[in-house]
C-alpha cells in the first residue's frame, strides 16, 4: 500500500463468524497417508476431515486421505519440521518432488 484515503465508510462485522466447509468426500481411489503431527501442526486434525489413529503427549497420529497425493505433500512441505509422514508411498515420492523443484527454484541461477 502506498497511499490511504479514508471515505468515512464503516464495516460491521457479522456477530457470528462463518463456518468454514471443507467440500471434500473421500474416495475409493483416494491416496492414504499416515501423518505424526506435532503441537503446532494439530490444527491440521481440527481442519481437515481426518481419522485419529492415536494420541500422544505431544500430538497425534492421523490417517488423511486426498484424490492426489500432491495435496498432502504440499501440506507436508507447509508443515515442515512439525508433521512426519509415517506411511503412503504415493505422498513421499510427491513430498520428495516437490521439495526438490522448491530447492531448484532458489538454488537457479538469477539473471
Amino acid at each position: 500500500i502506498r497511499d490511504a484515503v479514508e471515505t468515512g465508510e464503516r464495516f460491521t462485522p457479522h456477530e457470528t463468524a462463518p463456518t468454514t466447509a471443507i467440500r471434500y468426500t473421500p474416495g475409493d481411489d483416494d491416496v492414504i497417508a499416515t501423518i505424526r503431527l506435532g503441537p503446532s501442526a494439530l490444527w491440521v486434525a481440527e481442519y481437515y476431515p481426518v481419522d485419529i489413529v492415536e494420541e500422544h503427549p505431544d500430538g497425534v497420529t492421523i490417517s488423511m486421505s486426498a484424490s492426489d497425493p500432491k495435496v498432502i505433500a504440499r501440506l507436508l512441505i507447509r508443515l515442515g519440521s512439525d508433521a512426519t509422514l509415517l506411511a503412503g508411498e504415493e505422498v513421499a515420492a510427491a513430498t520428495a518432488s516437490l521439495r526438490s523443484r522448491i530447492l531448484a527454484r532458489y538454488s537457479a541461477p538469477r539473471s
